[in-house]
């Protein structure tokens, strides 16, 4: 086995633990690819999920590699796999329980591997998979959004909010977003109708769980027609929000900034069912 240049961390903390050296080079199993990295991101907590230290089953697995989003070009290929060639670019999302992409070279299942969209550089690439596919898992695998329904977006400049707002209207959902008033702009060429200043009246002592005002004059704007609520603008997972101010039907996700206690092997989400609605 040959040796690569890795990111690596041989104890558990911040930054500071990250040391830049050789590392061995893995290889592709079966079902499996080799990407060589072009560009990798990291998630802001993810030196503090446990999952990023240990195996599924609890087992420390120091030295570890971070950085779990990457974009890079297929290097070799494990028997079984099928719909790849070296030299694919791709981009993917690697489990948090295995080795990153902040290295030469990351093995990953070929099934968690997309291709790479030709318009974009391996580093924009490289930001794609978790935010996309929070946003997307939201829209689709859980608000059942169908097009001409009317979506709220809370936080559409943020780093989910964004791809939520495109997708939204990829969908042909009518989209309404919440935001900073300097992001109007931004937020309306990515695909929103209507944007609503988040800083327009929030409440004086505001409670977890609760809506500001402009969520509240947001969804008052929305027609009669069903609507999905999607909430990216870094709401606690823990605290349920209410919902007694709905319309019946809102469907509402609840797209969570990312803890320690946030399950670091899928995106964060969480869906909450309306006292006086449906959910899926």
């Amino acid at each position: 086995m040959g040796t690569m240049m890795a990111l690596r961390a041989h104890a558990r903390g911040g930054p500071e633990q990250l040391a830049y050296e050789q590392a061995p080079a893995p290889s592709a199993g079966p079902g499996e690819a080799l990407v060589a990295v072009h560009a990798a991101a990291i998630t802001f907590a993810e030196l503090t999920w446990d999952l990023e230290w240990t195996t599924r089953d609890g087992k420390d697995r120091t030295p570890v590699i971070p950085s779990h989003e990457m974009s890079g070009t297929v290097a070799g290929l494990g028997d079984g796999v099928a719909g790849l060639a070296v030299g694919d670019e791709v981009i993917g999302l690697v489990d948090f329980d295995r080795d990153g992409a902040a290295a030469e070279y990351v093995v990953v299942p070929a099934a968690s591997l997309a291709a790479k969209p030709q318009s974009l550089s391996h580093v924009a690439a490289a930001t794609l998979p978790l935010a996309a596919l929070t946003a997307w898992q939201a829209l689709a695998d859980h608000a059942g959004l169908q097009p001409g329904e009317q979506v709220l977006v809370q936080g559409g400049a943020g780093g989910v909010g964004m791809f939520a707002v495109q997708l939204a209207a990829i969908l042909s959902g009518h989209v309404t977003a919440t935001g900073r008033s300097a992001y109007a702009g931004l937020v309306r060429d990515l695909g929103a109708e209507r944007f609503i200043s988040a800083e327009a009246g929030p409440p004086a002592r505001p409670r977890a769980g609760s809506m500001s005002s402009s969520t509240r004059s947001a969804v008052r704007c929305l027609t009669a027609r069903t609507a999905c609520c999607v909430r990216a603008a870094g709401w606690s997972p823990w605290a349920r929000p209410r919902t007694r101010s709905w319309r019946a039907g809102t469907r509402s996700t609840l797209c969570s900034s990312s803890s320690s206690r946030t399950p670091a092997s899928s995106p964060s989400w969480r869906s909450w069912p309306a006292r006086e609605g449906c959910e899926r």
